[in-house]
C-alpha cells in the first residue's frame, strides 16, 4: 500500500497539470516565400531589304572633252518591314517611327531607345525583344 501511496503521490501532480490550459504559444512566422515574377516578352523580327535606286540624268558633254558625262547615279537605301508573327493593328505604337528610317542601325537605336533588346541577328533579319507592357 505505501508504494501506491507513493506513486499516487508522484503521478497525481502530473496528471493534475496535464489537464491545465496551455500557454499561448506564438504565431509561427512563415519563412518568406520566392516570388515567382511572371514576366513576359513580346518578340519581334525587322527585316531590312536593300533597295537601290538609280537616278538618270540628262545626257550632257563636258566642255573640255567629248565624251559623255556619267549619267547615272545609284542611292542605297532600304527597306524596313517589321513580323511580329500575327497581325499588329497597332504597329505605330509598337515601333513609332523606326519603319521610316532608310538604315537598319539608325532603325536600331530607335527602337533600342523604345526598350527593344536586340537578341539575334541572321543575314538581313534582326531579332528583338522588350517587356510586354
Amino acid at each position: 500500500m505505501k508504494k501506491v501511496l507513493l506513486m499516487m503521490a508522484f503521478v497525481m501532480p502530473v496528471m493534475m497539470m496535464a489537464q491545465t490550459k496551455t500557454a499561448p504559444q506564438k504565431p509561427r512566422q512563415n519563412p518568406p516565400q520566392e516570388r515567382v515574377s511572371k514576366t513576359s516578352f513580346e518578340y519581334m523580327e525587322m527585316i531590312a531589304t536593300e533597295v537601290v535606286k538609280k537616278a538618270v540624268a540628262s545626257p550632257k558633254k563636258s566642255k573640255k572633252s567629248k565624251e559623255k558625262a556619267s549619267t547615272e547615279k545609284t542611292t542605297k537605301s532600304y527597306q524596313i518591314t517589321f513580323n511580329f508573327g500575327r497581325e499588329s493593328k497597332d504597329l505605330k505604337k509598337r515601333v513609332g517611327k523606326a519603319s521610316t528610317m532608310n538604315r537598319p542601325m539608325d532603325a536600331l537605336s530607335y527602337l533600342g531607345t523604345m526598350g527593344w533588346e536586340l537578341t539575334a541577328v541572321s543575314g538581313n533579319s534582326y531579332y528583338l525583344k522588350r517587356r510586354a507592357r
